[in-house]
This record gives structure tokens, C-alpha cells and sequence, in this order.
């Protein structure tokens, strides 16, 4: 619990567990498990799995937007966009090897691709925006909101 600091629950997710980020309504905590392809969807008030999304072969980070969590998958050097009520795919993004960490803005993406030594920027359906150079091994991301927007 944020307010107490006390413990809620415990997710049983399987796998390697990775990263986990609270989902926009509050009520889930979604979870990579590295080693399984899966992504686990956890209730925040019981802790208890209460989905899970095959997201690929090795998925790492993930991040949300609005509608979608978006997670990279280092094993197949894609980003994966998935609905949050759905749960389900809704497509892959070839990005290039070893893509980590992703950081949302607005409805799109940016994601850190560790082989190729570049960010790569992605719209709400998945399309390249553009490919930034960022030199040796980019690993973690992180957008700041722009003044009046």
C-alpha cells in the first residue's frame, strides 16, 4: 500500500519475473515474465493472476498509453502493442536487437534498442515515426511532458 507501506498481496506470475507497472484504471499490475513469453495481468487488490498474454519470446519493459500496453520483446526485436481491456495482440513492430526499455508519450512510443544503438519512436498503430541514433547500447528511456503539451 502506498498510503501504509504494507504488504497486499503476492503475485505467483511464473516465469522470470522482470517489470511490472501499475496499469491506468489503478485495479492491475501487469508483470514480464522474462523466461515464459508472458506478460501476467495481477489484481492490485488481491494479488492474484487474473490473466496473461503470450507477448512473444523474451519479454522485457513494457509501458502504457491510453488504450495499449506496449512491451519489447528482446528475444524477437519487436515492440508489441497489446489492448489493455482486451488483452490481446494487436500487433508487432520490428524495432532491431535487444529492444528494452519503452517510454510513453502521449499515444506513442519510444523505445530504447540496445544492438542497434538507437531509440525508435512509434505511433499509436505501431508505425515508425523515426529512428534516432543514440550511440553504444541505449537501455533504459523516459519522456518528460513538453510545456502545453
Amino acid at each position: 500500500s502506498a498510503r501504509t507501506g504494507r504488504r497486499l498481496g503476492r503475485a505467483r506470475p511464473g516465469g522470470a519475473p522482470h517489470d511490472l507497472a501499475a496499469a491506468p484504471n489503478g485495479r492491475e499490475v501487469w508483470l514480464s515474465n522474462w523466461s515464459s513469453g508472458l506478460l501476467t495481468v495481477a489484481s492490485v487488490r488481491t494479488g492474484r493472476s487474473i490473466a496473461s498474454v503470450q507477448a512473444g519470446v523474451e519479454p522485457h519493459h513494457f509501458a502504457f498509453t491510453r488504450r495499449r500496453a506496449w512491451a519489447s520483446d528482446n528475444g524477437r526485436g519487436t515492440v508489441v502493442r497489446i489492448g489493455i481491456r482486451s488483452r490481446r495482440v494487436l500487433g508487432r513492430t520490428s524495432v532491431g536487437g535487444s529492444p528494452h526499455h519503452i517510454a510513453a508519450v502521449g499515444d506513442s512510443v519510444l523505445v530504447a534498442v540496445h544492438a542497434t544503438g538507437r531509440v525508435v519512436a512509434l505511433s499509436r498503430h505501431g508505425g515508425r515515426l523515426a529512428s534516432i541514433h543514440a550511440g553504444r547500447g541505449p537501455h533504459g528511456i523516459a519522456a518528460l511532458p513538453t510545456a502545453g503539451g
